[in-house]
């Protein structure tokens, strides 16, 4: 078993069992570490929104391990708090990807405002019409003079074989690494 949780959170009520076991099995997968959005994900998560209409987040760590797994509604979904965040000036080590029902793939500015709070590494959308992935972007965190988090660079538009998108994770790799030796003494340690 690969997932850290067992447990899908959020609007999960009136979901079939059918559903709640596709989710169990993306919980349940490791992916692999040096892809910041496995293509089996992005299709997986995509016929799944599709069939019911709502948004699901998925929170990956840099490991390719699920550390969580919410359904919301046709708009929004819950965002997991971050446990052992690895300090205050430094990314999370955690990645979330989630789906917008509605086709449009674009980041919102909640999922960048999401995004630069939580300190994640990267916010990862899929636009999904029906059953299929209409396009996907990603947002990564970018320090700026004051040296908080307060501005983000958005990647795409991509499709989830685009080797492209995969290659930001060693932007995000080079970013914590400036992060981390910019960090104030004492701090984000």
């Amino acid at each position: 078993m690969g997932g850290v949780f067992t447990i899908i959170s959020g609007n999960i009520k009136s979901l079939k069992e059918s559903i709640i076991n596709e989710l169990k099995n993306i919980n349940n997968t490791n992916y692999p570490a040096g892809e910041l959005l496995p293509a089996e994900l992005a299709y997986k998560l995509a016929g799944i929104s599709g069939k019911i209409n709502r948004e699901i987040s998925v929170y990956l760590d840099r490991k390719g391990r699920v550390v969580d797994v919410s359904v919301g509604d046709n708009e929004t979904v819950r965002l997991a708090e971050i446990k052992n965040r690895r300090g205050k000036n430094r990314l999370s080590g955690v990645r979330c990807v989630h789906t917008h029902p509605g086709g449009d793939p674009m980041l919102s500015s909640v999922d960048i405002n999401s995004l630069l709070s939580l300190h994640l590494d990267a916010m990862i959308s899929i636009g999904v019409k029906e059953t299929e992935v209409t396009g996907i972007y990603a947002a990564i965190a970018v320090r700026n003079e004051k040296d908080d988090f307060s501005k983000a660079e958005v990647y795409g538009p991509f499709m989830p074989e685009d080797e492209r998108i995969n290659g930001l994770i060693e932007l995000i790799r080079q970013r914590d690494v400036v992060f981390k030796s910019t960090a104030p003494a004492g701090r984000g340690k």
